[in-house]
């Protein structure tokens, strides 16, 4: 790739909601007012059931005239590569149909490097417009390729290396543990535009959620460990996941003991799958006090 060329990426799955086909309209519009842009598509196609979705892509890519403008890496990103892509890159663009939350955003961010993304989700919450990024209307090619044009010929562009400082500091700072806890435990988390040391919250506190089934030889001394912690969590949910042994009873009798010990008892199942770990955990995160037990 060349110095003057201006090099846009979408990094992720391939799947039919992210929107890939809206960001090919953008960069046909952009080749034609001005040849020096590239995209990289980065990433698998999702799975199956998304090959078609691929198949329709690369059609596209065709009839656009867009194959020497479009650098193709759909494959595993191996972690080594990852930072090489978003280094390579101009603006990594999100053109997201739907999406709550995005982890590439914040892989961006780490990287120094803006984010154009579609207003779906919360993805608003986390882009501070004209400073780490823009936001365009999500599935209309024709704002995302104006506010592409708009970034190329931004102060942000120009300054590269305050540009990638700031973008990677704003990055650590609005997706560090301590914020996302914030948002979790305290239900408080900074707007975009406000720094996390104007945010009025308590200091970090957290909750502990721990599903256990048929751990009666290893419960009591995690609990003891964990009571013999300097600083302790505000609740801590066990969730008794139908154990058939006594770990239930171990729990019951600390839950006695220390009022911010809760247990949670679930229905005895004989499924062991990621989606009962999953129900298991949301159990614990329901109770609104820690002393809530239900069957």
């Amino acid at each position: 790739m060349g110095a003057d060329e201006k090099v846009l990426l979408f990094f992720g799955n391939i799947a039919p909601y992210k929107g890939v086909e809206d960001l090919l309209r953008a960069l046909a519009s952009l080749v034609r007012d001005n040849g020096r842009f590239i995209l990289i598509l980065a990433g698998r196609v999702k799975d199956k059931t998304c090959e078609a979705y691929w198949a329709e892509l690369e059609s596209l890519i065709e009839e656009l005239q867009l194959n020497k403008c479009v650098r193709k890496e759909i494959r595993y990103i191996p972690d080594g590569d990852v930072g090489l892509l978003f280094r390579a890159s101009d603006v990594t663009v999100l053109p997201y149909r739907r999406i709550y939350q995005s982890g590439v955003l914040a892989l961006s961010y780490a990287q120094g490097v803006p984010v154009i993304a579609a207003d779906v989700g919360s993805i608003r919450e986390d882009i501070l417009e004209d400073a780490t990024g823009l936001l365009f209307k999500p599935g209309d090619p024709v704002d995302l390729a104006a506010k592409i044009r708009a970034y190329f010929v931004s102060e942000s562009f120009k300054d590269v290396e305050t540009r990638e400082r700031r973008i990677s500091e704003y990055g650590a700072e609005r997706f560090s543990w301590e914020d996302q806890c914030r948002a979790h435990v305290c239900g408080v988390r900074a707007p975009a535009n406000v720094g996390l040391e104007h945010v009025d919250v308590n200091p970090l506190r957290c909750i502990l959620i721990t599903p256990a089934r048929n751990e009666e030889a290893f419960i009591e001394k995690t609990i003891q460990s964990v009571v013999n912690q300097t600083v302790l969590p505000i609740r801590w949910v066990i969730v008794n996941d139908g154990s058939t042994d006594g770990t239930a009873a171990i729990v019951a009798k600390y839950a006695a003991l220390y009022d911010w010990i809760g247990m949670v008892t679930m229905p005895a199942h004989r499924d062991r799958s990621f989606a009962a770990k999953v129900h298991c955990f949301n159990a614990g995160i329901r109770p609104s006090r820690p002393s809530t037990t239900t069957s």
